[in-house]
């Protein structure tokens, strides 16, 4: 199934870029959402195969990610790569380290190509915005997150990020933490540092009762915590349904093996 997917995805992507139709392109929706699907599947495939990949599918998998222009996605694929090959000292040692520093030399490339200074990203800006907001914070306030429930952003905030149109339906002028995108700046805005650790800790149990050994469980809450840094990961239909598919292998065959 995964080959069918990055085949699928590959297509697209390569000709929306040779193209010009998309510079960003995608199946579903913005493919910084998509792309951990299908990281999260490989690196399933990965475990599956006893710490093996499957270089085809490896090949459509770094085309794809390069091809977005996603740099949390690239991002991630560099941090899998690396957790997967890094401290692995063989005579493929060589090899291996060459190729994930291909991988984060295509991120450097990326974020050049878009012609961005780190004051330009809009996710920096909105890292400053959230600092904005919780610059009257005390420590209960870091622990559990706004007083209240869904409280509101500031006016300030809110007219700063009118252009992303993520406000209540009641009100042009209200909008929540989700205007912030990533995830982890949500969660620690309404529900504080406790509410985010609660979430991390939920997702290591259920992965560790699924058989994925410590290794592969912060493997993949790595990958996850990546993407939440720009976009709602954890929120992200596209990352449940990669979990779904994480906890419903078949372990009664003894495919699950761990990490060496």
């Amino acid at each position: 199934m995964l080959r069918y997917i990055l085949i699928v995805m590959f297509i697209k992507y390569f000709y929306c870029v040779i193209l010009g139709i998309n510079l960003r392109p995608g199946i579903f929706a913005e493919n910084n959402f998509e792309l951990m699907f299908i990281l999260i599947l490989f690196y399933l495939e990965y475990i599956l195969l006893d710490n093996k990949i499957n270089l085809l599918n490896t090949f459509l998998l770094v085309c794809i990610f390069i091809l977005s222009g996603s740099r949390s996605g690239i991002a991630s694929l560099g941090f899998l790569f690396f957790m997967m090959y890094g401290f692995k000292f063989d005579e493929k040692f060589l090899i291996r380290f060459s190729f994930i520093i291909l991988i984060f030399a295509a991120s450097i490339f990326i974020f050049i190509e878009r012609g961005q200074t780190i004051a330009q990203i809009d996710r920096f800006k909105f890292l400053m915005l959230f600092l904005y907001d919780i610059r009257d914070w005390n420590l209960m306030d870091f622990l559990l997150g706004s007083s209240g429930a869904l409280k509101p952003l500031s006016d300030f905030t809110c007219n700063k990020l009118f252009f992303y149109e993520l406000f209540s339906h009641k009100s042009d002028e209200i909008c929540y933490s989700v205007a912030y995108h990533s995830y982890i700046l949500r969660a620690i805005f309404d529900h504080g540092l406790i509410g985010l650790l609660f979430i991390c800790v939920f997702y290591l149990y259920i992965l560790k009762l699924s058989k994925f050994s410590i290794l592969q469980c912060l493997n993949i809450l790595g990958v996850i915590l990546l993407n939440s840094l720009s976009v709602s990961a954890f929120n992200n239909v596209f990352v449940i349904m990669a979990v779904i598919f994480l906890l419903g292998v078949d372990r009664s065959a003894g495919y699950i093996k761990k990490s060496k």
